[in-house]
């Protein structure tokens, strides 16, 4: 289970009838077969970039606390284990015999990625940071075009022949692209405590907006300049993906920071405020609630006379405005969830 965009509108909009603005419709929210990307690839990205940035102000508060480096990391361990604990019984760890369990899902991915951000914002400073950037980018690239995969040879980017897809069956005896993968993960987590690091020292408004317009528009521009080389590819989170992703969660961050910060319009961002307060719920609860079910009772089959082929649109725009009311529901009696 995934986003409330993935879980319900997808099949929705597929029964509407065929037209150029169902397809591209189809084309935002349905998730990439394999090379490429669409809107829907970048929410993943897009929240583990922010895990990074977010961290470099909580680390910040934290140390003006009195917290020591090393409470800060049994900290960040903590949460890291508890979220893969969570990620587990998520993904059937109660109801599951444990050998058929995937540990490889993607809650299990946040949890190492809160891991990677903590350990990076504790050891390493801006420029090594930066350093270490580069070098995951391109020591991932690296093994992907020149390490020979039996059977497949170097440079193999398709679904069975990559070193990702390799890794995991040898390792893991499983058909996933997870252990290799988390390079690219590490790349997007550094990246957001490049951009916490830069709104922490750069005070201006102004500059803060230009810096992230000018990184968004760099690496959408590089990742594109870069994809006869090292396809985009969001299964295997190749670095073409990573830059294509940071640069347009920079662009679509710009946009929403002028909107609340520079121009001050933050009524207009309300419901985006709401769900951002607990990511963790809205990320999860159509994993499990029984939100179709409980739509069905507002926007069911019954509507289907008056409404035709568009009653399956409607009941998952109802599953997401239900969603949208549990998250406010703990806005309004200032409920956190965190792990």
């Amino acid at each position: 289970m995934g986003s409330a965009i993935e879980v319900a509108f997808p099949p929705a909009v597929r029964t509407l009838p065929p037209s150029p603005a169902r397809d591209f419709t189809l084309s935002v929210i349905t998730h990439s077969d394999w090379h490429g990307y669409s809107f829907v690839d970048l929410g993943f990205p897009a929240y583990i970039m922010m895990i990074g940035m977010s961290m470099t102000f909580s680390f910040g508060r934290r140390r003006e606390q009195g917290m020591s480096r090393r409470d800060l990391f049994v900290h960040i361990l903590t949460r890291a284990v508890l979220l893969f604990i969570f990620a587990t019984i998520y993904h059937g760890g109660l109801s599951t015999p444990f050998s058929e369990i995937r540990l490889t899902r993607i809650f299990h991915r946040l949890a190492i990625a809160i891991l990677l951000c903590g350990v990076f914002e504790l050891v390493f400073n801006m420029k090594t940071r930066i350093a270490a950037l580069v070098t995951v980018l391109i020591g991932y690239w690296a093994l992907m075009e020149f390490y020979p995969v039996p059977k497949y040879g170097p440079g193999d980017y398709s679904a069975l022949g990559n070193i990702n897809h390799f890794i995991d069956r040898t390792l893991l005896g499983a058909e996933t692209y997870f252990i290799l993968s988390t390079l690219g993960v590490a790349g997007t987590c550094l990246f957001g405590l490049l951009i916490g690091d830069l709104f922490v020292k750069q005070k201006s408004t102004q500059k803060r907006l230009l810096w992230l317009v000018a990184m968004g528009v760099v690496q959408v521009n590089l990742g594109y300049a870069l994809n006869s080389i090292c396809p985009i590819n969001k299964h295997i989170w190749t670095p073409t993906f990573v830059l294509i992703s940071n640069g347009w969660a920079s662009l679509v961050f710009a946009g929403f920071y002028a909107v609340t910060d520079v121009c001050n319009w933050k009524k207009v961002m309300f419901p985006f405020t709401v769900l951002g307060e607990n990511p963790l719920v809205s990320f999860a609860a159509f994993g499990i609630l029984p939100f179709n079910r409980y739509a069905n009772l507002f926007a069911g089959e019954a509507l289907t006379p008056y409404l035709g082929a568009a009653q399956p649109l409607v009941q998952a725009t109802v599953q997401v405005l239900l969603l949208w009311l549990l998250v406010y529901w703990l806005h309004r009696n200032k409920l956190i969830i965190r792990i």
